[in-house]
């Protein structure tokens, strides 16, 4: 979905009949180069179903940090531009409050809160970056985990995949 606003006034950007959602103040969007923007903006929310279609997701589904393999409880790109089509992101200092619909496999029970990742676009690793709250959107009851952000990627709900083995040579 994309959406069109006033990026000098605070915004609830929201993607029909879903609970991605992306929580602005005023004034937070800049240029590349830190300079603020006014007038019309655009923004580009992409909701990602990784238990539909792994591939899907975009990277390596790897911690950025120990290698480990990671997994996703649901994912959401989230674009700004303005409006000549420049990229755009927030502020040095300002935050955002995103929802990311969790879509997980069938049968799984949600964590009440889960690891917040966003990809590094030039690894294509994921690095955590704080914690999401599970929340039922009231609109949709679908349920969905809500975190700040300090930058705009793609962010993943996803946690150090948990394995177990079993040693049947042992006694």
């Amino acid at each position: 979905t994309t959406l069109s606003f006033d990026a000098t006034q605070a915004a609830v950007l929201r993607m029909p009949g879903s609970p991605a959602r992306v929580e602005l103040a005023a004034g937070s969007l800049v240029r590349e180069d830190g300079q603020p923007i006014s007038g019309s903006t655009r923004v580009a929310l992409t909701p990602i179903d990784p238990s539909a279609d792994i591939a899907r997701m975009p990277g390596l589904m790897v911690d950025a940090a120990s290698g480990a393999p990671i997994e996703s409880l649901g994912a959401l790109t989230i674009e700004f531009t303005d409006a000549s089509g420049a990229p755009l992101n927030l502020a040095s200092g300002q935050t955002a409050t995103i929802r990311i619909p969790a879509t997980p496999a069938e049968g799984a029970t949600l964590p009440p809160t889960y690891p917040l990742y966003h990809l590094n676009e030039t690894t294509g690793r994921w690095t955590q970056e704080g914690t999401a709250t599970l929340r039922t959107d009231p609109a949709t009851g679908a349920p969905y985990y809500e975190g700040t952000v300090s930058h705009f990627s793609t962010w993943n709900a996803d946690q150090v995949m948990v394995s177990s083995s079993l040693d049947l040579a042992a006694s």
